[in-house]
């Protein structure tokens, strides 16, 4: 049996359960490097490195298996290991491939059959992680706007209350309405904008202790 496809079930459990595009491509494409065997195992999506792994830690050569994913040539230069022949694993229609190198030669027929059954999967499951973020993101965006839109809202009902408070106690003032009863219409008004059970004005003068208007 050709071991990528021996392992197909189990890597389709394995990648079915990630969370995240990034768990995703990173442990799919570890484990389609075990089941060939390979030094090197890359996918490439639109021309670019989405993920790969037999390079030592930050030392991808991203030129070399863009080169290979696109037919330019057919080996790249692994630090610590030289060069190696690669091959192209085409996954569908699209612009996604594996790129495959190891130093044991080139996959059978059957293995390169069992390397893009388990690189379909790996990409339509990423696909779908990433419908799921963009509609997660798209959510989170809407929810933050309406949060928004209800604070703006609250704040122009609180400035028009303002308004229209200042506008009845303006009004008794121009028609020269008692000192006591504007200021108990302001100890009111107070009141209301501010959702408090007692406002109170203290109002003092030289030598004299003023009045006090009390709203309840």
């Amino acid at each position: 049996t050709v071991p990528a496809l021996a392992e197909l079930p189990e890597f389709l459990a394995a990648i079915s359960g990630a969370t995240d595009v990034d768990s995703a491509l990173s442990d799919g494409v570890l484990r389609l490097a075990e089941a060939c065997e390979a030094e090197v195992c890359s996918l490439v999506r639109g021309g670019a490195v989405a993920v790969s792994v037999g390079y030592p830690r930050g030392s991808i050569h991203h030129h070399d298996l863009r080169g290979v994913a696109l037919g330019w040539n057919d080996s790249i230069d692994v630090p610590g290991l030289g060069v190696i022949r690669a091959g192209v694993v085409p996954l569908d229609e699209s612009s996604d491939v594996l790129v495959i190198a190891r130093v044991s030669g080139e996959l059978t027929p059957g293995e390169r059959a069992g390397a893009r059954a388990m690189g379909r999967i790996l990409v339509l499951t990423v696909r779908l992680l990433e419908t799921v973020e963009r509609h997660r993101r798209l959510r989170d965006v809407t929810e933050r706007q309406m949060a928004d839109n209800e604070a703006l809202l609250a704040r122009q009902r609180s400035h028009r209350a303002m308004l229209e408070a200042n506008l009845r106690v303006q009004r008794l003032i121009s028609h020269r309405h008692p000192l006591d009863e504007i200021l108990q219409a302001i100890t009111d008004e107070a009141a209301g904008l501010l959702d408090a059970d007692v406002v109170g004005i203290c109002m003092t003068a030289a030598g004299n202790a003023g009045g006090r208007a009390i709203s309840a």
